[in-house]
């Protein structure tokens, strides 16, 4: 069994493949992880970096590279992922930063104003735009997406003050009245927040905390009880695929039924197994209807 050192720089080195994070951020957690990690867990690992195929062991996956831990986290990351799908930069987010209970977006400040006006809620004359439901705390260095009725947060982290009043001039300048500083969702939002499939929502949460393997944000599809990751540019769909399918920081609990590239590269999926654990909703806006859908 090789060494402490050398088993934790791989698993440092193939994390930062998925999230895009420093060498000196992923230490800590991979540590952290390597610690508590059984003789069982280790053995498990390395077969599984060796190649050999291997029963499922949940418990290492989520110390290594968590998924979201409930349905709140889980839907709140679909909504964002499907609100920015459409946004045309290269490069939206430098890292992410996942955590069990929270998701940090690094986000490229150029790209900022664009994202807040796709996530933050406002009503207009065409209903609501933006994500229903989502408000916003404004920290020293980072802006927090949260919802008022449960613990979801995501969190848009190395944005200065100033970065963020210069942002929040573009969302406050469009048409429409701001939802996003009130304290309670509105009878407006309540009003588009139709329930759909648990199945997509994790896949574009599991997604969206693999974001740094995409060079375009992807788009998560529902339809007929199989979801497709939809991307332009990048890897090839073969690649992808095996990423995706890693059984240790790759996506949980699914079977890819079919996979092609045409102008846009798609994998479609269907869930082996509930994925994620227990169930979701997703919530659309009219804004990104488009992107997750029933």
């Amino acid at each position: 069994m090789p060494n402490h050192t050398s088993l934790t720089r791989r698993l440092a080195a193939m994390r930062r493949f998925y999230t895009g994070e420093p060498q000196s951020a992923v230490m800590r957690p991979i540590i952290q992880a390597r610690d508590t990690m059984d003789t069982d867990d280790r053995r498990w690992l390395l077969d599984v970096l060796h190649g050999h195929e291997s029963t499922p062991r949940p418990r290492v996956r989520d110390m290594l590279l968590p998924d979201a831990c409930d349905a709140s986290q889980r839907h709140l990351e679909a909504e964002v992922l499907a609100a920015v799908a459409d946004l045309s930069a290269v490069s939206v987010f430098r890292m992410v930063r996942p955590e069990p209970d929270a998701l940090w977006l690094h986000v490229n400040t150029d790209v900022l104003p664009a994202l807040l006006a796709r996530v933050l809620p406002r009503v207009t004359a065409d209903g609501v735009a933006g994500i229903a439901g989502v408000r916003m705390r404004q920290h020293r260095r980072h802006i927090e997406l949260y919802e008022p009725l449960g613990s979801a947060r995501v969190l848009l982290a190395g944005v200065s003050q100033g970065q963020q009043t210069y942002a929040l001039s573009y969302p406050r300048s469009l048409p429409g009245e701001p939802l996003w500083d009130r304290k309670d969702t509105t009878p407006e939002e309540t009003a588009v927040c139709p329930r759909t499939h648990a199945w997509p929502v994790a896949l574009a949460s599991g997604v969206l905390r693999r974001v740094w393997l995409f060079t375009e944000l992807p788009r998560v599809v529902w339809s007929a009880g199989t979801c497709a990751v939809e991307w332009l540019g990048g890897w090839p769909v073969p690649q992808m695929v095996t990423a995706l399918r890693h059984p240790v920081f790759g996506l949980a609990g699914v079977t890819v039924v079919e996979c092609y590239s045409a102008d846009r590269r798609v994998i479609v999926f269907v869930p082996a197994i509930v994925p994620f654990g227990g169930t979701s909703q997703v919530r659309r806006s009219q804004d990104h209807r488009a992107a997750v859908r029933s």
